[in-house]
């Protein structure tokens, strides 16, 4: 199926300024009171872009009651979690449905992995040529977009799926670029799929299809068995629940 052409993607959200706007953010905190807080400590000049940040991680990132920010596991797991975990929980939510991040997953990622570990797979399969790079962005770029434009949409979907850890850059004038499988932080990763549930209004879900087709478990491209320990992980800490239906094991969102 045909999708629509896309938007370049010029403007993300840096994850330092993210995790800054997130430590700030308190439960039963009053919106305006957190982005005046936001305005004073975020080392950018301008106030347009500082708004810019602060209106991105409202939207991607932070869960509001009326208008107040909400007491979430989501904020508790970023306040308290390892480097890692805070990393899992930033780009695969910042990412969940980023359209660049899903066709690159789609079209590149997951098909040049599936080669790369074939048996007898030939050397450097799982490198990502220029060409391919350049074919991706011309099937879904919108046709009239600038030079500029691509080539900063080309990096950005680069450096976010690096972030995901599924892609490795190596070089900085002349980048080389390989697929690799992502390591997420175990909780982390079943916070996600109990993400994915309740922004699809599902009360719960197969235990197999969490594992090999739900958008974490595509986001980081993990083999179904890592899968299964992540979400093990979280089912012991509480942002998943086990159960079963007719002898298969299901899986239920947890405390939001």
């Amino acid at each position: 199926m045909n999708t629509p052409p896309l938007t370049s993607w010029t403007r993300t959200l840096n994850p330092d300024d993210a995790l800054l706007l997130l430590e700030l953010a308190q439960p039963g905190m009053h919106l305006d009171d957190w982005a005046q807080q936001a305005h004073d400590r975020l080392p950018q000049p301008g106030r347009a872009r500082r708004t810019e940040l602060i209106r991105l991680t409202r939207e991607r990132l932070l869960d509001v009651e009326g208008d107040s920010i909400a007491d979430t596991v989501y904020l508790r797991l970023i306040h308290d979690g390892t480097p890692g975990r805070r990393d899992t929980l930033l780009h695969g939510r910042a990412l969940f449905d980023q359209p660049w991040i899903t066709v690159a997953l789609d079209e590149i990622v997951h098909p040049q992995l599936e080669a790369a570990e074939r048996p007898l797979a030939p050397r450097d399969v799982d490198r990502v040529t220029d060409d391919a790079w350049a074919a991706l962005l011309d099937r879904h770029l919108k046709p009239g977009t600038g030079p500029q434009s691509v080539d900063k949409t080309r990096s950005q979907i680069q450096r976010n799926l690096a972030r995901l850890g599924v892609l490795e850059l190596r070089g900085n004038t002349a980048r080389d670029t390989y697929v690799r499988r992502g390591q997420p932080d175990a909780v982390a990763f079943a916070w996600l799929v109990a993400h994915e549930l309740r922004v699809a209004n599902l009360p719960e879900c197969d235990a197999a299809w969490a594992a090999r087709q739900s958008r974490a478990a595509r986001l980081f491209a993990v083999p179904p068995l890592t899968a299964d320990t992540c979400i093990e992980a979280g089912v012991r800490a509480g942002v998943l629940r086990a159960g079963f239906l007719a002898g298969r094991p299901r899986l239920h969102p947890g405390t939001p």
